[in-house]
This record gives C-alpha cells, structure tokens and sequence, in this order.
C-alpha cells in the first residue's frame, strides 16, 4: 500500500504551509495578546478556499477528501494551535450535516460554511456522562412543527462563535442528530450567571461536599476548603478572584441597565469589554475549564 501523498495532496500542503507561515506567524503575538477568537486569520482560509476542504464541490467544497483537511489542520496548528481548533470544530460540525443531513439541509449550511460566511459547531458531550453516546440524557420530542429539547452540552468547542449547531439527543428509542441556528434575543451575548457564576458555585459545592461542610456561601467555603481540599488549595485564590471578577461585571452591567431605563438581565456583549475585562473573562473561563476536566478525571468511573 503507497502511504505518499499524491500530487494535489503536496500541494495543498504546500500552499497551507505557506499561507500558516506568511500570513498567520506575524500575527500570533497580538492574537495571542487580545485573546479572541481568531476572526480575520479564518476569513482569510475562507478566501482562498480552504474550509470545507472535504466537502463535495457541489456543496461549496473541494472535494479532496478527509486527509487533505487533516493535512490543513496540521500546518496551521504547527504556526498558531488555535486555528487549528477552529478546524476541528467547524469541520466536526461540517460532517455531521454532510454526512446525516437531508439535500435541503446541505444544500442549505454547507455553501455558507465553505464560503466563511457561517461558522458550525458539534455538541456531543455533556456534564453527566461525559462524550459516551449511550450516557446521553439530551432529549428530543416532537412538539408542533419541531422538538422540543430538553438537556445540556459543555465542551463545545467554537460553541460561542458558531451560528450553526448540530447536537445529538435521545429522540424517543433512538438518537438523531439536529441542526439549530443561533438567534433570538440574546444573539452573540454571554450569560454570566450560566455560564460563568453557576458553575464555580457548582464547582465549589461539588467540593464542599466531598468534605461534608455546612457553610453555604460559595466564598466561605472556599475559605474552609482551602487547608481540607488539594484542588481548592491551589486554586483558592484563583477561584475568589473569578467570582468577585464575574460579579463586578455583572452589576456593573446591570447598573447601566436600569441608568438607561431597561430591565436588568445577565447577557452582556463580550465585544464591548475593554481589553482587560476580555483578559479577565478569558482567564476566569480557562479556570473553570480546567478544573472541569479535574472533576470529570476524578469522577469518571461513575459517569462513563
């Protein structure tokens, strides 16, 4: 069997390669610096054609198959990881609606996708069970012209950018796998008492409770964890500073709210923060991240 790379193979390598070191490398300190999603590098691969790369031409692609994406996603991981995340993501994405949606469906996200104009994104994994299909407890029941669904994913990665989501859930005796589009009132917004506030508090009550403590302030028990409970040790202060961080936010943002005469809500516009506040979110956000994944090591026996 001849494991060389054919001829069309090289030179898409070749022309990624040069793209990741010319265009991408002097741009990876100041994207480093800000800490965004990589928007402009993205819609430059769009630009010359290189999302979608397995993507039948019909559909807006290339056609050159599943190893000359995967040769794409090396080279510009070896200049800048990031994107080579952002492959993984809207790629993941990009075969769940090739391979399980209808003609109308690809004919309908995949164009968009390849083009650069949309982002996608695959939600599989979740809290209780990890990314073991058969642990799902997302469910799907039809309900008027659609499914009402019921559940929740974590880990999705490109899950804040993504205008596009395909999600696996239970849909009666089988799972099926769905499309949604972002939108509705909150659209490009964050909720900082979700997905940032709740789940430190959760984080740290899962933790009190492995020590059986009765306080019931997240902070006190920090306070109490910090010489009974090696995570918290080390992350003690990370943890108080995270969630005095996301609070200050929170009603800062609430404040000027109800100054300029609207109901106050938990969704703010992560565009707006100055550089530091997104250098703050982005640190609090990797933390609790981590500190999942601690949890989920530590508890995996009894949720895979």
């Amino acid at each position: 069997m001849d494991f060389a790379l054919s001829g069309p193979q090289m030179k898409l390598r070749d022309e990624v390669r040069r793209f990741a070191e010319e265009e991408v490398a002097p741009q990876v300190p100041s994207l480093d610096e800000k800490g965004e999603f990589p928007l402009a590098p993205v819609k430059r691969l769009a630009q010359l054609g290189l999302i979608g790369l397995f993507v039948p031409r019909e559909y807006g692609g290339r056609g050159l198959g599943f190893l000359a994406a995967t040769l794409a996603r090396e080279e510009v991981s070896r200049v800048y990881p990031p994107l080579g995340f952002f492959y993984e993501g809207n790629d993941a994405g990009l075969y769940m609606l090739y391979s399980s949606g209808s003609e109308e469906q690809k004919r309908r996200y995949l164009p968009p996708v390849c083009r650069g104009e949309k982002l996608t994104c695959f939600a599989l994994t979740e809290a209780s069970g990890g990314s073991d299909p058969l642990g799902l407890q997302t469910t799907a029941e039809a309900g008027g012209e659609g499914f009402v669904v019921n559940g929740r994913k974590v880990f999705i990665t490109l899950g804040e950018v993504a205008d596009y989501c395909v999600f696996v859930a239970r849909a009666g005796d089988r799972f099926n796998a769905f499309v949604v589009e972002k939108g509705g009132e909150h659209k490009d917004e964050l909720n900082l008492k979700v997905k940032g506030v709740a789940l430190i508090v959760d984080i740290i009550r899962i933790f009190a409770l492995e020590k059986g403590l009765r306080e019931t302030s997240t902070l006190e028990r920090i306070e109490t964890l910090r010489d009974k409970h090696t995570i918290v040790g080390e992350y003690a202060d990370d943890f108080e500073h995270a969630l005095e961080f996301l609070m200050l936010l929170r009603i800062h943002h609430q404040y000027e709210q109800l100054r300029s005469g609207k109901a106050p809500d938990n969704f703010i516009n992560p565009n707006t923060l100055s550089n530091l506040e997104k250098r703050s979110l982005k640190e609090t956000f990797n933390l609790i991240s981590k500190v999942q994944n601690m949890i989920i090591e530590r508890y995996k026996s009894f949720i895979w």
